[in-house]
């Protein structure tokens, strides 16, 4: 086994040439491979920048740190993103693996990418390399399809939680319906004015802002105002069990229940319902329109959902003990399906750290000094 340089031995090409975002195709003749996580179009080259390689090549994100092993043609933009051609005694896909195995963060920054040239890789012989790719690629199989079919478990139960919901509510379509501004007060919030640090020092009102309204059960603020502030804006208190709306954002549209006093900023409607209505029937009822009240939204890079409109929605009015059920229904199939979810996740989280784990366990003999 012998033990060589990285920056001296392993060929390193950086491509040039700038992609033009209007070449990119939804489908096209070659791929283009960068330095972000997933492919991103097609595109059908005319200009003579395919890169083709008689043996497979690994591609490197300069920034992102990503690592991706490559056996067809390619197009590759000026986007930081490293080809690195491993020398003949190297098998591309032992030295991918090698790479896996020795996280990027441990051979320091990817976009000084000088540092991980000092490195040093220690090589077996060819036919070690080709064992070793052997097993991790049969057991990397296995472990792939297991991931992929938690995957496909997740979005089942994601699918029958949807269907559930949408029933529910399709069998409330006999009871009558009324407007938002009928059953509840809404209102929206202020931002105290940035400039005057003094509304934010030593704050103890929460201040929420649209970003935040992104789960059922909002329990905690990020950020914090005081009395002054309060007093020097259109912000307001809103009581616990209001509930939440995201007029614009990122969050446009997703629906909370806020189980705390507190005040917004003004890209939050708060609902506060009649002692008649269910806060949690609320939500959901909303949650149940939030389809077709983005498809009534304004702008172009962010939706932007007003007051008036969430005021104007009509939700089925059902008697209070009724509207009791749904909600206690509804919650029960949340708390269900998120259980099932969070077991996916760990599951598949636990897979990905076996495959890391052989990863570690494959290379222990050949370790970057």
């Amino acid at each position: 086994m012998k033990t060589v340089k990285f920056g001296s031995y392993v060929k390193t090409i950086t491509p040039k040439t700038k992609i033009q975002t209007k070449k990119f195709l939804e489908s096209g003749q070659y791929p283009i491979i960068s330095q972000e996580s997933g492919r991103v179009n097609g595109y059908w080259d005319s200009s003579g920048d395919v890169m083709h390689f008689e043996k497979p090549v690994i591609v490197f994100g300069d920034h992102t740190r990503i690592i991706k092993f490559i056996d067809f043609d390619f197009v590759a933009g000026a986007d930081g993103t490293k080809i690195l051609l491993p020398p003949d005694d190297i098998e591309s896909k032992y030295f991918y693996y090698w790479m896996l195995a020795n996280p990027v963060e441990h051979l320091g920054y990817a976009r000084h990418f000088r540092l991980l040239k000092e490195k040093w890789v220690s090589i077996p012989s060819l036919e070690e390399q080709l064992r070793v790719v052997e097993r991790l690629d049969s057991a990397f199989e296995k472990i792939d399809e297991a991931i992929e079919l938690t995957e496909r478990s997740k979005e089942h139960v994601d699918s029958l939680y949807e269907s559930e919901f949408s029933k529910t509510f399709i069998s409330l379509n006999d009871y009558g319906r009324e407007y938002i501004k009928n059953i509840a007060r809404t209102g929206s919030g202020g931002t105290p004015n940035k400039s005057h640090p003094e509304y934010y020092k030593n704050g103890t009102i929460p201040w929420l802002r649209s970003g935040e309204v992104n789960k059922k059960e909002i329990i905690k603020s990020e950020v914090y105002i005081n009395e002054t502030g309060l007093r020097n804006s259109s912000a307001k208190i809103f009581p616990k069990d209001s509930i939440l709306v995201a007029m614009y954002g990122a969050t446009a549209g997703q629906v909370g229940i806020l189980k705390f006093e507190a005040a917004t900023n003004q890209a939050v409607c708060a609902i506060y319902p009649d002692d008649a209505v269910d806060p949690e029937y609320i939500y959901y009822a909303l949650l149940s329109q939030k389809k077709s009240l983005l498809s009534q939204a304004v702008g172009n890079a962010q939706p932007n959902v007003s007051q008036i409109k969430i005021k104007n929605l009509m939700i089925p009015l059902l008697p209070l003990p009724m509207q009791n059920e749904v909600a206690r229904k509804l919650s029960a199939i949340d708390e269900l399906t998120d259980g099932l979810k969070k077991t996916y996740e760990i599951k598949r989280t636990m897979l990905h750290s076996l495959k890391q784990s052989m990863l570690t366990q494959a290379f222990s003999q050949h370790e970057v000094e």
